[in-house]
């Protein structure tokens, strides 16, 4: 495990609220292309805030997707199952598959909630056999800002307006709090 004995103190504060269930969901803002000391059994080094929370954070993660408007949908980690549940929607033609071009922010928040949605019914099929079974998914939302901007809802219309909903939903749905 890579976890270090001590987290810097937003890190420690981040893990301590996720532990605690009241929240799900987290804004790293201010200089996050920063480097953050990190002690293994190699000795400390410094890693990106992303490498540190990637690896460090949710090294434990069965599944992690990242996206922004630049580089479209990655998945980092958990690949394989994306790649599965992707190739059983169809074809990239199917009406069923949002089109593939994840840069645009409707279809990529589209295909990442529809990929949410299905992970948390096979998490509740297979938990009631189960009751060890959690599948842990995160989302890194990069250059939120892009995404969904800060400001008066009344000037977030259309689909500006739309992805703020889709992202607050995630953040109040009782589902998604209650797993991982």
């Amino acid at each position: 495990m890579l976890m270090p004995a001590l987290l810097p103190q937003w890190a420690q504060k981040l893990r301590e609220l996720f532990r605690s269930g009241s929240v799900a969901q987290f804004v790293l803002y201010g200089n996050t292309f920063d480097v953050v000391p990190y002690t293994s059994s190699e000795g400390m080094s410094f890693l990106p805030v992303k490498k540190f929370l990637q690896d460090v954070m949710l090294e434990g993660y069965d599944t992690v997707i990242h996206y922004d408007r630049g580089k479209g949908i990655r998945v980092t980690q958990g690949d394989k199952d994306w790649s599965e549940w992707l190739s059983s929607l169809g074809s990239p033609d199917s009406s069923r598959l949002p089109t593939l071009n994840t840069r645009e922010p409707a279809k990529a928040l589209e295909l990442i909630d529809l990929y949410l949605l299905r992970t948390l019914n096979l998490q509740a099929i297979k938990s009631k056999q189960d009751r060890e079974f959690k599948y842990k998914v995160a989302v890194i939302l990069d250059f939120a800002q892009f995404i969904v901007p800060k400001g008066d809802p009344l000037n977030l219309s259309g689909d500006l307006g739309s992805y703020v909903v889709k992202t607050l939903s995630w953040a109040n749905d009782p589902t998604i709090l209650s797993s991982n």
